[in-house]
């Protein structure tokens, strides 16, 4: 029968370990508990998304990681093969090096478990404690849930999406059309950021500059930044857009008191190029001729062409019905890796779960948005 970890006596105490290493009370759980929380999450994304680990621990939680302890203080025996409160590289290899993977016939090889022991061996001293295994079971088991917790967020976040897009698309399906296939409100959205490495008018070492942007015999101005190579402007546009094929042009201008007001830079940008009418976000090279790029600085712009908002709905609808599709198929993969802690050793599949986690998706879930 196991000991329990929450017994104070004496006889207890001495039966776990005289250093500390198994977990004698509440105290230490919540503390641990604490730990791998500080290691997964920080203070926001706990509030964000909500995690059984946090700041104050409840009584119910204490409770449900007491539980938890005892199982895997069972695995963990069972491993511990000269019960010396420890475990070896040999111990954990000649247990699991005769056994196959969780749903799989393969066997487990040398450098799968050596990549386990390196997980669990948190302090790197060559020996696993049972703190060190029940931290690395549950940090990874909590890291799933709060994954899946983010993933699911992010799903609802996306079916109020589609809702609203589809419902604006619906609005715009009587839409009338010019010749040039647009819309009565069509039109180009400028973000102007910033540009760097501008190179001053004659013997300036400093310029002050601002940005003028001319489309179809229309031009708007940025304010003026004054004394500095990289200028931070910050600033919105918006022009009307009547017909396709313009050409947006991008000029920057130097402002100086003795010489006046001088053209360094300038971009012409073929609108043709964003007719996919999603938002781009660039960098543009300036040239003296408006053409090759000759070391007069770069400018940074987003763009969004908007000409015709029928399309412009339709395709976010059918993109974000893809991403929606994308997510729950990871969220039905996560299911299948949460499931494996169910079961007896479900450790042995950290070094997996880790690389799904904190590679593939990653890249493929979170730049949904």
């Amino acid at each position: 029968m196991d000991s329990n970890p929450f017994d104070n006596s004496k006889e207890t105490k001495d039966n776990l370990n005289s250093n500390n290493r198994y977990m004698d009370s509440k105290q230490q759980i919540q503390m641990l508990a604490q730990e791998i929380a500080k290691e997964i999450v920080d203070k926001e994304t706990m509030e964000k998304y909500g995690t059984s680990l946090n700041e104050t621990m409840t009584h119910d939680y204490v409770k449900t990681l007491e539980k938890k302890y005892y199982e895997l203080k069972r695995q963990f025996d069972t491993i511990d093969a000269n019960s010396n409160s420890e475990l070896t590289f040999d111990e954990v290899y000649d247990f699991f090096k005769d056994k196959t993977l969780p749903n799989s016939t393969d066997k487990i090889d040398r450098k799968y478990i050596e990549r386990l022991f390196f997980l669990m061996d948190k302090d790197k001293n060559n020996r696993i404690s049972i703190q060190e295994f029940v931290f690395a079971y549950i940090k990874l088991e909590e890291k799933l849930s709060l994954k899946r917790k983010k993933l699911i967020n992010l799903l609802n976040e996306l079916k109020d999406s589609k809702k609203q897009y589809e419902d604006k698309r619906k609005k715009t399906e009587d839409e009338k059309l010019n010749k040039d296939g647009i819309c009565e409100n069509a039109s180009l959205s400028i973000n102007l950021f910033e540009a760097k490495d501008l190179q001053p008018f004659a013997y300036q070492t400093s310029p002050s500059t601002f940005v003028v942007f001319s489309l179809d015999g229309k031009k708007q101005q940025s304010n003026l930044q004054s004394d500095t190579v990289n200028p931070i402007y910050d600033e919105d546009f918006t022009f009307p857009i009547t017909k396709r094929g313009e050409v947006l042009k991008v000029e920057v201008y130097d402002q100086s008191t003795f010489a006046g007001t001088q053209l360094i830079g300038q971009a012409s940008i073929d609108l043709v190029l964003y007719e996919h009418q999603q938002k781009t976000e660039n960098w543009y090279s300036l040239s003296l001729n408006g053409e090759t790029p000759d070391g007069q600085g770069m400018i940074h712009l987003r763009l969004r062409y908007i000409y015709n908002w029928n399309k412009y709905y339709t395709d976010l609808v059918k993109k974000t019905d893809e991403q929606i599709n994308r997510l729950s198929e990871d969220i039905l993969e996560l299911d299948k890796y949460q499931e494996l802690f169910q079961q007896p050793f479900g450790i042995i599949v950290a070094g997996e779960i880790n690389g799904i986690i904190d590679k593939r998706m990653f890249e493929k879930s979170e730049d949904v948005l």
